[in-house]
């Protein structure tokens, strides 16, 4: 018999085929076909950051903005062509209905059922995959690079982190804050064992450069689940059914270059 969290995945694996993939792979043809190649040849990482700015949910475009800039200007393009507020805009235009339907959780059903502006328009502990797997095929089809593959996975460990770093793979890892508080994007991209310290680019870091970031505190707010008691009351779902289906920790994406 399938468990309730089993039943949740397939779920939301049907609900994901409703979203518009065109929406972004028009965007990354855009990108396509401005790419060009550095004059230096060289990535600047500081220069790859990109900061939300004030407000809230804007971090998981931005942290995926980042690391699509990333892989292109590891491949010698310019590595500033892809800014959040326009990767935000196309992954909003691509959700439909529930959040369940696509990347972010659609503003305008949220504010008909009256739930707060605080959770409308967050990125989906799973709307990076699939954001970049549709941005990677509108950019393949537009006769851009191929950028790689991607997985989705929870109970993420420190040890998985610097693996990823070792092998040259890009990881967006989702923090949790306590008091229910919300989550938080941020990219992966070094560690530094003298120190314990994992060097991240940061979406609410309002300068253009690599953050440093304590294991300790990383690991704290990494590994704290999110679900259902993170989010405003929901009075009209079956809150302690959703808490099984929907708590997931540790989330981790994993970028792999081609």
């Amino acid at each position: 018999m399938a468990t309730l969290r089993e039943i949740a995945r397939n779920v939301a694996g049907g609900l994901l085929k409703q979203r518009k993939p065109e929406v972004l792979q028009n965007y990354a043809a855009q990108v396509a076909r401005a790419l060009h190649r550095q004059a230096s040849g060289l990535l600047n990482l500081n220069a790859v950051h990109q900061y939300q700015g004030d407000g809230t949910n804007h971090c998981g475009p931005t942290t995926l903005a980042m690391i699509i800039n990333l892989l292109l200007g590891e491949r010698g393009y310019d590595f500033k062509l892809v800014n959040f507020n326009d990767l935000q805009a196309a992954m909003q235009a691509g959700s439909l209905s529930f959040g369940l339907t696509g990347y972010r959780l659609n503003a305008d059903l949220f504010q008909e059922v009256h739930i707060g502006d605080r959770i409308t328009g967050a990125t989906l502990p799973w709307g990076l995959l699939q954001a970049f797997k549709d941005f990677n095929e509108g950019l393949k089809k537009s006769g851009g690079p191929d950028l790689g593959s991607v997985s989705f996975a929870e109970k993420g460990t420190k040890q998985k982190l610097i693996n990823n770093i070792k092998k040259g793979y890009k990881t967006a890892i989702m923090l949790v804050w306590p008091n229910n508080a919300g989550a938080h994007w941020i990219a992966v991209v070094d560690y530094d064992p003298d120190t314990d310290e994992f060097s991240v680019l940061d979406p609410a870091h309002p300068k253009d450069e690599i953050s440093k970031m304590a294991w300790s505190y990383l690991g704290e707010h990494w590994n704290r689940p999110i679900g259902i008691t993170n989010l405003p009351d929901l009075p009209f779902l079956d809150e302690e059914r959703l808490e099984d289906m929907l708590t997931l920790e540790g989330v981790m994406i994993t970028f792999k270059p081609k």
